[in-house]
């Protein structure tokens, strides 16, 4: 059974026999040089496709459902520091306590609010407010976010949060080349144009754009139509009770306690 998502081999096959050093990842992995132009082009592409302008004037751009995951943190009792997740780049949904908790969400502050609370304020008890700031990273890897937390937690409990991945390449060479791209089979079209319109900027940039570049934008406003419509679709389904008919619900009518939950 063949995948139809675009592996990073593939990828840079593509890259490769379009700038003309061959097919074969053989013929430049031994050149550092046409290895580097390679990867560059790669990179770019990349860049172009996850963080898409659509108007350069008005400075929009599109953010990709994808990219947004929800994930769980394991809080302990009279600890305030969390790291968050690799790959962290945005809170999008505040940090909320398990289902019939009958807990509010935790708002999100300024950290220097919050920096000025805890100055004056040491309590402990179920947090209220959290902020969250780039933690120093000293080993010149991507940056690494933490959370803190005020009150200082007085239980350990499960949150979850809702949180936007910034795509990253950990390797450009061994096994990893055969993973996935991410953005799966239905976007694989538009990255490799992105890369091959990078390759036209690199190799002739005062051609200005080519055919890749309009093949590029071409399927980049369908790549954004199709995740617009899926995000629409899941934002549908959210209205809906969420008990369902096993949990007590006897109609489809919304209750106060389903309405809270939605506005919280």
């Amino acid at each position: 059974m063949a995948v139809l998502q675009l592996t990073y081999e593939e990828l840079r096959r593509h890259i490769s026999r379009f700038v003309g050093v061959g097919r074969a990842e053989s013929d430049y992995s031994s050149d550092s040089a046409r290895l580097a132009d390679v990867n560059d082009i790669m990179f770019s592409g990349l860049r172009s496709f996850y963080w898409p302008v659509i108007d350069a004037k008005l400075g929009t751009s599109h953010r990709w459902s994808f990219l947004e995951v929800d994930r769980p943190l394991d809080i302990l009792s009279g600890k305030h520091t969390y790291l968050l997740s690799e790959g962290f780049s945005r809170l999008i949904r505040q940090f909320s306590y398990p289902e019939g908790s009958e807990k509010k969400p935790i708002t999100p502050v300024p950290f220097r609010h919050l920096r000025a609370l805890r100055a004056t304020d040491t309590a402990s008890g179920d947090p209220v407010y959290c902020a969250i700031q780039a933690r120093e990273n000293v080993d010149g890897g991507r940056t690494i976010y933490e959370v803190v937390f005020h009150p200082t937690p007085n239980a350990s409990t499960t949150l979850s949060y809702g949180m936007e991945v910034e795509p990253f390449v950990e390797s450009v060479s061994g096994n990893y080349d055969s993973s996935m791209v991410l953005g799966g089979a239905m976007h694989s079209e538009t990255i490799l144009e992105a890369c091959l319109a990078a390759a036209e900027r690199v190799l002739n940039p005062e051609a200005g754009p080519g055919y890749h570049a309009e093949q590029f934008q071409r399927l980049l406003i369908a790549s954004i139509e199709i995740d617009k419509k899926q995000a629409d679709e899941e934002s549908a389904v959210d209205l809906w009770p969420l008990d369902g008919l096993t949990g007590g619900v006897t109609s489809l009518a919304v209750t106060k306690s389903q309405l809270q939950r939605l506005i919280g």
